[in-house]
């Protein structure tokens, strides 16, 4: 039996997907602290949900490692797929860029991720954050933004959360979506994770948030862990399922 491990902080999304494990039959584990009792041996059927720092010192613990897609996964797609120049490098090699970019961290959050006017608006120079790798693109407009949980090449559930510079949850708490644009964006989703160069995470479970790019058409925004992003309107029974596959034994 599969046990779903939470954080100790409650949030919108914990509590839908610790409702949902009920449902399952799952066992569940609040944890009160980032340190795993003693006595808590859940076996190899483990869903940890939670932000990364807390998630990846759970996983260490138990001798875990959760699967993240490749930092540089969004620059190696193809263009069709992305609609726009991406290029992975450092933060240092960034400043020597036409500006303005869309610069993020590829990894963890070292400095917000927004379009900075130019080098100088960069985080401050220091040899510590030079190294500091990076996805760095052209500035675009999202007209609407979709999430898909997918895993093994399969997109699981979808659910917009995005329009415009308004989200897509009304007053009821439902995303929402006009049906054929949400049929759309779940087979370009499906078209993006079995593309060639992609292979479908090989085997794991992700997140792939896709949109429609003004002046281009559907394109891919980001990838991003399963295991620790907003749920939105998707499925948690089917959230579940992925999350699910994103552990492996450390090696």
């Amino acid at each position: 039996m599969t046990t779903l491990i939470l954080p100790p902080r409650y949030s919108d999304d914990s509590n839908t997907l610790w409702r949902t494990a009920i449902r399952l039959g799952w066992n569940i584990e609040r944890l009160q602290s980032w340190r795993v009792p003693a006595e808590f041996c859940p076996g190899h059927d483990v869903a940890i949900y939670g932000e990364s720092l807390w998630a990846n010192f759970v996983a260490e613990q138990l001798g875990l490692k959760l699967y993240e897609p490749p930092l540089d996964w969004l620059a190696r797609l193809a263009h069709e797929f992305v609609g726009r120049k991406i290029e992975f490098c450092t933060l240092e090699e960034a400043r020597e860029k036409q500006f303005p970019l869309f610069v993020k961290p590829a990894g963890e959050k070292a400095f917000e991720a927004r379009v900075y006017a130019s080098a100088d608006d960069l985080p401050p120079n220091n040899d510590q954050q030079e190294s500091v790798l990076v996805l760095v693109s052209d500035v675009v407009e999202w007209e609407v933004e979709y999430r898909s949980f997918v895993v093994d090449g399969k997109v699981a559930t979808t659910s917009s959360y995005w329009r415009g510079e308004n989200s897509t949850r009304n007053k009821e708490g439902v995303y929402e979506a006009p049906s054929e644009e949400l049929k759309a964006a779940q087979e370009f989703a499906r078209r993006v994770v079995k593309s060639k160069n992609e292979r479908g995470f090989q085997g794991w479970g992700a997140v792939v948030d896709v949109g429609i790019l003004r002046g281009f058409g559907w394109a891919v925004i980001e990838a991003n862990p399963a295991w620790g992003a907003g749920i939105y309107g998707c499925d948690p029974q089917k959230v579940l399922q992925v999350i699910s596959s994103c552990d492996s034994q450390e090696r």
